[in-house]
C-alpha cells in the first residue's frame, strides 16, 4: 500500500479480523484511519492501540440494522466524510 501518507481512509469491520488487520496496516502507511464496527469497546481499544504507536485514527460505533452506514448519534456518511477531512 503506498502512497497512503495524509489520506484518509474508512475501514468497515474493523473491529476483529482482516478489517482490524487493514486499519492497522494503513495507520502504519500514514494514512489518517477511519475504523467502524459495530463493537464500540473493540474500536476504542484498537484505536488507542494505534495512536500509541503514532498513528492517526478516530472510529465511529455503526448501525447494526444498516451496516453501510455510519451512525455518530444519528450522523450520515457526508458527516462522517465532512469530519475526516477538516
Amino acid at each position: 500500500m503506498k502512497g497512503l501518507k495524509g489520506k484518509t481512509v474508512v475501514v468497515t469491520g474493523a473491529s476483529s479480523g482482516i478489517g482490524e488487520a487493514l486499519a492497522r496496516e494503513c495507520a502504519v502507511q500514514g494514512a489518517n484511519v477511519v475504523l467502524g464496527a459495530r463493537s464500540l469497546q473493540k474500536l476504542q481499544l484498537i484505536v488507542g492501540d494505534i495512536r500509541s504507536k503514532g498513528g492517526e485514527a478516530t472510529y465511529c460505533a455503526m448501525c447494526s440494522s444498516a451496516m453501510r452506514a455510519f451512525r455518530c448519534g444519528h450522523c450520515s456518511m457526508t458527516w462522517i466524510w465532512r469530519c475526516c477531512t477538516v
